[in-house]
């Protein structure tokens, strides 16, 4: 039980160190997600490079940057941004994600110098789907480094980033309507989300309760396929502190008897109101 004490102690104090020595800042990288070995680039001068090595953080992919440290056995580490060193201030650099995973700007080795990301004849991308790494990387210093080969030997990057999408859902710019127990329901909505945070309008009118409930705000709205949830605050016939959950359908174009709408309003005395079905007229929209 000591020595395994012990053992813990020391790799914590290497780790400490280590983080010391990259510069005080270590990220928590997102290169191989499903520890399958889908870290490594190859170059031809410079052997392989580990973007997920066991210690110092390894690189991880945001929107907008790359940070953090690569390992080659044959070059050392390899800073994807001054923010990894603190260096900024002094020398500014790093390598940019565009969002929609097209790579560019320079990594930095002390034993290699600069290394392009956006090269004439080259360039690195980011499937924003799937989240591998494809193209080629050059170096003065070192030549081509490849983040991907189907070749004798198959390698490629791979990271949990993805890009970010910007769900919608909306009634195609008119009301549509449903039948409520022979009365007619109608419903009207246009809802978006940018950069996560989601906004837009939603109003439903029962003919059946004479009950017209519209969203003072949107908390949320997620997408799967061609479903969408729609979250959020709402009046009741003019009086708040009403909460609704809006589930609809994009069936088909257009969505006459196929698109669906469903509508939950929870309140004050344990209120709870629903309302769905098929829709007699009408067509909705839904897209990430």
């Amino acid at each position: 039980m000591r020595m395994v004490k012990l053992s813990t102690i020391f790799i914590l104090l290497v780790m400490i160190i280590i983080a010391s020595l990259l510069g005080q800042v270590v990220y928590a990288g997102n290169i191989d997600p499903g520890s399958d070995g889908s870290a490594y680039a190859y170059g031809e001068n410079i052997g392989w490079i580990n973007l997920s090595p066991s210690y110092g953080g390894g690189v991880t992919v945001t929107d907008s940057t790359l940070n953090g440290f690569a390992w080659g056995e044959n070059i050392g580490w390899v800073s994807f941004s001054c923010l990894s060193t603190s260096t900024c201030g002094t020398v500014n650099y790093g390598v940019v994600n565009d969002g929609a995973g097209n790579l560019s700007g320079y990594a930095w080795g002390e034993n290699v110098g600069w290394i392009n990301f956006a090269p004439t004849s080259g360039g690195i991308t980011i499937n924003p789907t799937s989240g591998v790494f494809s193209g080629y990387a050059w170096g003065e210093n070192v030549g081509w480094i490849s983040f991907a080969s189907e070749g004798p030997v198959p390698f490629n990057v791979k990271t949990s980033w993805r890009e970010a999408t910007n769900p919608i859902a909306n009634s195609n710019g008119a009301s549509s309507y449903f039948s409520e127990g022979g009365y007619n329901a109608y419903a009207t909505f246009d809802v978006k989300s940018l950069s996560s945070t989601p906004s837009g309008s939603l109003a439903f009118t029962s003919s059946k309760t004479r009950r017209k409930v519209v969203a003072t705000g949107i908390t949320s709205l997620s997408v799967t396929g061609k479903t969408a949830v729609i979250t959020g605050p709402c009046t009741v016939n003019g009086i708040g502190g009403y909460s609704f959950t809006t589930t609809v359908g994009d069936n088909a174009t257009p969505g006459s008897g196929t698109d669906t709408f469903n509508i939950t309003v929870t309140g004050p005395n344990s209120f709870n109101y629903k309302a769905s079905g098929t829709i007699i007229s009408g067509d909705y929209i839904v897209s990430q």
